[in-house]
Formats: structure tokens, sequence, C-alpha cells
């Protein structure tokens, strides 16, 4: 068993090259937030369940290959995004799509801010999984067109609001100048991975040869009660390369893979990735544990600009100074501004260089403010791939 799926994840991953290399077509658009016009990084988009997939790049631009000869017009074309509603369109609207424009707009979905409560409660720390490396059983990505593709374990959840902290994965080689994964976390259903249980996007750069990556979970406060599945999916290859292998481990599990994200799952009974989750859970017999916060290097602030803002009670500078002296202990940052109102939605980006902050206080101190107060048309997404967002309003709707 372990030597077959050594094979099928090399096939999986190989096969969109050469079985599309006679008869393939590439057929190029671009995705864009429906509201702000703004592109959408990394978006899943393939024909579902035709192993034909992929995501699109910084810019929100796809390259989408495939035989067409293996897709009918009934075969049913899909759009997904954290944060954003799905888009299914049958194969013939989207090829009329494509010649039209080939644009695409994905509405937002609100979702709500999660209450924050300072506790000192108890947990007792526990690791799931296991790093330790079963020699004739890895995952590959030898093929750079495989974006949206995903290798996965199950782990088993045996305590309610377990609560992940980091994520580490054993890297038996990775030969590419540098890829970019995202972290997907699913409900566990009928033996399969079912929905999405993130409601952002995690991101992670990998640049090591081999070794162990970890990713910090801390600032996405995931907490789970059932079993879950954690899959490490390619969205970005650095360069025309990529030899990539996710050592398999002798933890007793279940592994998946899929091709794209609009796939289906294939199952790998008793076999586990070499992935390994720090997680807690509440006991009175636990400990109080710090959360580790990393540095972050996008940062969204949300500048309420309606007419209630400009009232006698608020003391701006007092909250321009605060943001000055946090802007400035980070140094190196990037920051997206967003003004909002009932009349206005605007939106800046600066780069912060040894925490020179000046042109964002002069931004924000020449804001004209005017209209209610309207979260309509913010807090919906994080394409900006913010960890910290700074939300400046009087709450006043």
């Amino acid at each position: 068993m372990s030597n077959k799926i050594t094979i099928i994840l090399f096939l999986c991953f190989l096969q969109s090259t050469t079985l599309l290399s006679q008869n393939a077509v590439t057929l190029s658009g671009y995705i864009y937030d429906e509201e702000t016009k703004a592109s959408l990084p990394y978006v899943n988009i393939g024909f579902v369940n035709e192993s034909v997939g992929t995501v699109s790049d910084d810019n929100g631009k796809f390259d989408l290959r495939f035989d067409p000869n293996e897709i009918s017009n009934s075969s049913i074309l899909q759009i997904s995004y954290i944060g954003y509603k799905t888009v299914e369109l049958k194969a013939s609207s989207f090829f009329a799509a494509i010649v039209k424009d080939n644009k695409f707009y994905l509405q937002p979905e609100p979702y709500d801010l999660d209450e924050v409560v300072l506790t000192n409660d108890l947990r007792k720390e526990s690791d799931i999984g296991s790093l330790r490396l079963k020699h004739n059983t890895v995952g590959y990505w030898l093929n750079p067109e495989a974006l949206g593709g995903e290798i996965a374990t199950k782990f088993s959840i045996d305590k309610e609001k377990t609560k992940l902290h980091d994520l580490k994965f054993y890297l038996v080689k990775n030969k590419s100048q540098g890829i970019k994964l995202r972290v997907n976390i699913y409900e566990y259903q009928n033996g399969l991975p079912a929905k999405n249980l993130l409601s952002q996007n995690i991101y992670h750069t990998i640049k090591i040869t081999s070794g162990i990556e970890t990713i910090n979970l801390e600032p996405y406060d995931i907490v789970v009660n059932k079993d879950i599945v954690v899959s490490l999916e390619l969205i970005k290859v650095n360069g025309r390369y990529i030899d990539f292998e996710l050592g398999g481990s002798d933890y007793k599990s279940n592994s998946f893979i899929r091709l794209s994200n609009q796939d289906e799952w294939k199952r790998f009974p008793q076999i586990g990735m070499a992935m390994k989750l720090r997680t807690s859970y509440p006991s009175d017999k636990g400990k109080i544990i710090p959360k580790i916060r990393t540095i972050p290097k996008n940062i969204i602030i949300y500048w309420d600009a309606s007419l209630s803002m400009n009232k006698g009670k608020r003391d701006l500078e007092k909250e321009l100074d605060l943001l000055e002296k946090y802007l400035k202990e980070l140094k190196d940052v990037n920051v997206r501004i967003i003004k909002f109102s009932s009349l206005t939605l605007d939106q800046h980006e600066f780069y912060l260089s040894k925490g020179n902050v000046d042109g964002v206080i002069s931004y924000l101190r020449n804001t004209s403010y005017d209209g209610e107060a309207s979260f309509s048309k913010v807090l919906k997404t994080n394409d900006f791939e913010a960890v910290t967002s700074l939300l400046f309003s009087s709450a006043e709707t």
C-alpha cells in the first residue's frame, strides 16, 4: 500500500502535462471583486470533478488548460474563494464569457467579526500526528501547472474546544525556487473532507530545501470540536520548475489528494502524511498558554469616513498618535487603508520602510467626512493577506 500511494501521488500531479500535451487548449481570464473591482489572487477555478483546474495569479489572471474533447458544453465550471459566493457556470456559458471580455466578478459574502474574550483559562497541550518519516511513502508535486492540487491528512480530535496553535510538516525535498501554499482545514464527514472551516485564507511561502516547516495558526483563532482534515494546496510556483516531496509518516490515519480544488478527493486509508498539529484543550490540570504573535507584514486599516466621526467627541490626534507609534514599532510593513461610509469607498496602499509613517498619517488626516457609517462593502474578505486589521469607527450605523 505504501508503494501504491507513492506511485499514485506522482501520477496524479503529473498527468495534467502528460495527458493534455497533444490536444490541450488554454483559456485565459481575470477574476475581480464585484464591488471594489479589485483583482483577486489565488482564486480556485476549474471544471467540477473533471480533474481540470488552476488558481489565479497575484493579479487575478488565470490560465485554464484542458482537452476540449473531454469537456462537454454541460460540464460545470466553478469559481470559488473564501469570503466570496461560489460561482457555477455551464461550460458553454463560460466559453461565451471568455470570448466576450474574459472577466469574471465574485460577490463578497459578509462575515461577522468574532467576539474576542480575553480569558486566562487553563488548557492542556497535545500534539496530534507525527513527523516520523515512513521512507517509502511520499507526496509529490512535480508539475508547476498543478495549481490548486491538494495533499491532505485526517486528524482525530478527541476534545471539544480544541484550539490549533501551529502546523508542522516534513519536507523531504524542495528544489523549486520557492512555492506558495494555502492551508485548508475541512470537516471530516463520511470518510472524506467536507466543508472548509476557515473564514480567511492562510498562506505560506516555502523557501527551505528540506526539513521541518512550521506555520503559525495562532492569528486565525481556529477552534474545532470534531475530526478534521488539513490540506496543503499549491497556489504559486516561482519559476518554471518544481520538485517537491512531502514525507509520509507512521501516523495511522487517512490521507487524501485531488488534482484541483474543484475535483473529487481520492482517499488512502491507514496512510498518514508527515504533519503534526500543536493543539490545546480546556483542562483544570492544564496551564495558561501564551499566544504567540508574529510581526505582521500586511495590515488593513478600516477608517470610518462618516459624518459622525467628525463630531467634537472624537480625539483624532490621540488616535493618529497611537497609530503612528504602533506602525513605527513594526518598521517595515504593507498598509492598506480603506475609507468607508454610505457615500464613499476609497482605498490606498502604502509600503512603510524603516517606520516612515508620514504618508499614512497625512492621508488619514485629510479625510473628508460625509454620509452615514456603512459596513455593507467592508469587513467582507481579506485578499490583502493581512494578519492584523484595525477598525476606527464610532459604530453609529
